[in-house]
């Protein structure tokens, strides 16, 4: 990739999955190509200072993204995440002294233990996590539902139960079918002994909406595009409890179809104003096609 493209890297997953001895060469590898890319690392724990100077030392643009799902120490620890929020903090605070250009910060809607008002209160605890790291504008966080499917083959997949979650479709055809739904909500493939997919979809909304504020006030965003996210994300929200009324009170499949048909202008204008959120996950750096690796490329494939 370095040869070809000036361009940013994502290696996905934490590295140390693989133990130290193997995450340690890869990031010796990196060192020694002198890659000039930026590279963005997984977390899945937090780390101590001396790997924190490794992943740093590995390359001179990087960037991390780190998923707790929640605020709630309970809830990260029943998703297989058993580090504390001040274990995190620390993370970040280290990260940053030591360089990092991005750093990225999700949070998940419809998890094992998680109830509405916990959702929300994730959103509270941004606050205070912005506050706590003088509102660093190099901090993104993020909230979006664990959609559209639960993943196949994962924990909660194979034993729903277990962990408080109904799956709704069994098999590739119900999925399938569940694509062509005209809302996300109708697609989501489950809900939780503590949220029905009604309280997931709205939560999501006001979580996201909550959210984009926050970033406007303590100035991640400008108010400008933080007034265009958030006119997009109520308007997407409108848009799923019209669709819902129409499921309500239309029994006919045609004349369904010909009222969601009707809504094709304003969910466009949905897709194009949330879509622009997505803007945030961009990460620094330049991008393009590097003319001489392309031009040693062509020689080597024409055989000359």
């Amino acid at each position: 990739i370095n040869e070809f493209f000036k361009a940013p890297i994502f290696l996905i997953g934490d590295l140390r999955q693989g133990g130290k001895k193997w995450a340690e060469e890869v990031l010796d590898g990196i060192k020694n190509a002198d890659i000039d890319n930026t590279i963005t690392y997984e977390l899945f724990d937090m780390v101590p200072d001396d790997w924190m100077k490794k992943l740093a030392g590995s390359t001179q643009n990087w960037t991390l993204e780190i998923s707790p799902e929640s605020h709630d120490d309970r809830i990260r620890n029943i998703m297989g995440k058993p580090y504390s929020t001040v274990q995190m903090e620390d993370t970040i605070k280290n990260a940053l002294s030591k360089g990092t250009e991005k750093l990225d910060i999700y949070y998940m809607v419809g998890l094992s233990g998680q109830t509405s008002e916990s959702v929300l209160e994730s959103v509270d605890y941004t606050r205070h996590l912005y506050k706590e790291m003088g509102n660093n504008d190099k901090i993104f966080t993020f909230i979006a539902p664990m959609a559209p499917f639960l993943d196949p083959g994962s924990i909660i997949y194979e034993n729903p139960r277990k962990y408080g979650f109904t799956k709704l479709y069994q098999n590739l055809r119900d999925h399938k079918v569940a694509l062509y739904q005209p809302s996300w909500k109708l697609y989501l493939s489950y809900h939780t002994d503590w949220m029905t997919r009604d309280q997931i979809a709205e939560t999501t909304y006001e979580a996201m909406i909550r959210l984009n504020q926050l970033k406007v006030e303590v100035g991640i965003n400008n108010e400008s595009f933080g007034k265009k996210v958030n006119g997009g994300l109520v308007m997407a929200r409108d848009i799923m409890r019209t669709i819902d009324g129409i499921i309500e009170t239309t029994s006919d499949l045609d004349e369904r179809q010909r009222k969601y048909n009707a809504l094709k202008i304003e969910i466009d204008d949905a897709k194009r104003r949330t879509g622009l959120a997505k803007r945030e996950l961009r990460m620094p750096g330049l991008a393009g096609i590097r003319v001489k690796g392309a031009v040693k490329f062509l020689l080597k494939y024409l055989g000359l």
